[in-house]
Order: structure tokens, then C-alpha cells, then sequence
């Protein structure tokens, strides 16, 4: 096989269908896993998997977890549990590489022709995960155990409750998430080097690039607050402010609320994408009506 794109998604957001089918239409010759539940099942064009199956390690990291965030529990915790599924996935089915995307990402190109990041055991966009290249499932594993310690580690652990609360003093939302242990992980290889960590993000003389987020500006033209990025031959663009220079981007990230503005940029088969948001609405209608039917 070669290398998956794996997504991992409980439920069926709106924006699902214009995802999953934008990384079908470019990227047709590879295996596409969603790692989901029941209410994303549905989706026939790529092979979705049962989130329960690969949990357990999940499940018991909760024990363990201690929540430090303005956002709510279960949404941080899942983004830290996210890991030991994707690891779980790879170890059973024997998956030694792989590439993760974020459930709010669009890709538009071919990702198995990326070469930049093969010397690399693990590559995250920075400190976030939305972009990942896993060549070395060695390296996730160790990511996992990492993530383990630094909750069950006293001296990490207080370490992580002091920052929070100067994190928080001056009333900023967020807090101690899956991209506190992704930098404190990409910090600890970078001084042991043992295993190799790389940015997604620093892409030198290129003008094809990954984005971070929809909702940064990263130097970068703005419009109605998300980037000015425009669409040729299908192809999206954004002109860099200080240099006024046009960087294609390889994939776009619908970060928070700018998932309103998805639709805008789908560029995948239009008759597809219709056939899906129906079964959504449909869906949507039943589960309305199946609720007031118990309230009556």
C-alpha cells in the first residue's frame, strides 16, 4: 500500500463532505481513511473505520489527563487522545508511514508527490498537527509516551500547571493543549536527536506552500478577516503583502470560524459534494423530528 491520508472525526460536521471529497478528487490513487463513528459512516468513496476499535489506550490516557484550558474538556482531551487512535491504526494494520490531516483541511494536490519532508521521522505545521507527515512510526509511539509523561510526571506536570496559570493570568483563552506537547516534543528532539522533527511551515524559497490558518494573515493579504486567497485553474493563491508575491498554497486550513467560508474554495466534484449535503440535511431533518417526537 502506499502511503494513506488518514483523518479522524467523531460525528458529521457540515464541512465534512467538502473535506473528504476535495482530498478524494486530488488525490485519487490513495487509500483515504476516516477513523470515525457511526453518524460519518456513510461516507462510501473512502474507507472509514470505528473509532472504538483503536481506543483503549485513548480511554486510559483520560485517567490521566488533567485539563488546563479555557475550551471545553472533552474537545482538548480528544485532540490529545486523536494520537494513540492514529498510533493504534498504524500498529495493527502495519502502516509504517502515513499522512494525517485535520478534518477541517482542503487539500489540493497530489500529497503522495511531496517530497520535502521524507528525511524527517515526524512533521507537524509548526506546533499543529493539521499538516503531519508520519515516517516513522517509531517516532509516534515515542510522541505518545511523551505526551503520557508529561501528565504523569510530577515535576512535568506542575511544570505544565505553572504555565498555565501564567498563561491565563491576563484572562487569554486557550491553555495547555496537543500543540503545548507537540513544541515541547519538537524541543526535546532537537536537543537529543534521536529522532528527527520537522516543520511543515519553514519551506524556504518556495512558493508552494502549506497554510496555517485561514484566520492568520502570516503576512499575507486579508479579506473579510481570512486571507485574500483566490482560486486559478482550481489552484489556490495568496499574494505575499511585503513582497507582493503570489504563493500557491498545497492546502488550506478552515481553522474556527472560518469553516463558514469552506464552500467558497471547494473545487472537487460538484455532484458528489450535492449527493452528500442532502444525505446531511436529511439527516438533520430526521434527527429534528425524532427529538420532538420524544418531547411531545
Amino acid at each position: 500500500m502506499s502511503t494513506p491520508i488518514i483523518l479522524i472525526h467523531k460525528g458529521d460536521s457540515f464541512y465534512l463532505p467538502y473535506t473528504l471529497i476535495q482530498v478524494k478528487t486530488t488525490n485519487p490513487e490513495s487509500e483515504i481513511f476516516l477513523i470515525g463513528d457511526s453518524k460519518n459512516s456513510h461516507y462510501k468513496f473512502i474507507t472509514h473505520i470505528n473509532i472504538d476499535k483503536y481506543f483503549d489506550k485513548a480511554q486510559k490516557f483520560s485517567n490521566l489527563y488533567k485539563h488546563m484550558n479555557s475550551n471545553q474538556y472533552f474537545a482538548e482531551l480528544y485532540c490529545f487522545q486523536r494520537w494513540f487512535v492514529l498510533y493504534d491504526f498504524m500498529k495493527t494494520n502495519n502502516l509504517k508511514k502515513c499522512i494525517y490531516i485535520d478534518s477541517d483541511v482542503m487539500l489540493y494536490e497530489d500529497i503522495l508527490k511531496e517530497k520535502r519532508f521524507e528525511e524527517f521521522d515526524l512533521s507537524f505545521s509548526g506546533k499543529s498537527p493539521h499538516f503531519s507527515f508520519i515516517n516513522n512510526l517509531d517516532a509516534l509511539e515515542d510522541f505518545c509516551s511523551f505526551i503520557i509523561s508529561l501528565y504523569k510526571d510530577n515535576e512535568l506536570l506542575e511544570m505544565l500547571k505553572k504555565e498555565y496559570k501564567e498563561y491565563s493570568s491576563d484572562g487569554r483563552k486557550g491553555g495547555i493543549c496537543d500543540m503545548t506537547a507537540i513544541q515541547k516534543y519538537s524541543d526535546k528532539c532537537k536537543h537529543n536527536g534521536f529522532f528527527k522533527i520537522g516543520n511543515v511551515q519553514l519551506l524556504k524559497n518556495s512558493l508552494e506552500i502549506y497554510d496555517h490558518s485561514m484566520n492568520s494573515p502570516d503576512g499575507f493579504e486579508v479579506k473579510n478577516s481570512i486571507k485574500n486567497v483566490y482560486l486559478k485553474e482550481k489552484k489556490p493563491f495568496c499574494k505575499q503583502i511585503s513582497s507582493n508575491t503570489e504563493f500557491k498554497f498545497m492546502g488550506l486550513h478552515f481553522q474556527g470560524e472560518s469553516k463558514k467560508s469552506i464552500r467558497k474554495y471547494y473545487t472537487g466534484n460538484k455532484t458528489m459534494l450535492n449527493y452528500y449535503i442532502f444525505i446531511y440535511k436529511f439527516k438533520k431533518i430526521v434527527g429534528y423530528l425524532h427529538k420532538s417526537c420524544k418531547m411531545s
